[in-house]
């Protein structure tokens, strides 16, 4: 059950998601093939959002919902993991970090970090 200001939120996350994959998808493109077929390009930019309470409220079940509904797969990373990982290699957290933001957009994936 999800109290209504959280419902509104998500849908109006996925109401910007599908309304960008149309923009910035190429679903509104130009016609370049002469025979009125558009093609469809995976969009590489994306929405942030940030799922913010104490342990237990949902955040994750809201972030993996959000991923259903928009048919992306869930990449879930726990951070503790991926910084205690960077400091046994010797690598700026940052790296590490900005490697996984890569990995999720190229993967279309909703990202949560827990």
């Amino acid at each position: 059950v999800v109290k209504p200001p959280l419902l509104g939120a998500l849908r109006s996350l996925v109401a910007l998601e599908r309304a960008r994959l149309v923009i910035a998808g190429g679903l509104w493109g130009d016609d370049e093939s002469g025979g009125g077929e558009r093609s469809v390009h995976t969009p590489r930019g994306g929405t942030t959002a940030l799922f913010w309470g104490p342990p237990g409220c949902g955040k994750r079940a809201a972030a993996e919902a959000l991923a259903f509904e928009l048919g992306r797969p869930v990449k879930l990373v726990h951070l503790a993991q991926l910084l205690s990982g960077e400091a046994r290699r010797g690598a700026k957290a940052n790296d590490g970090v900005a490697s996984l933001f890569r990995e999720a957009r190229l993967a279309d994936a909703v990202l949560v970090i827990t």
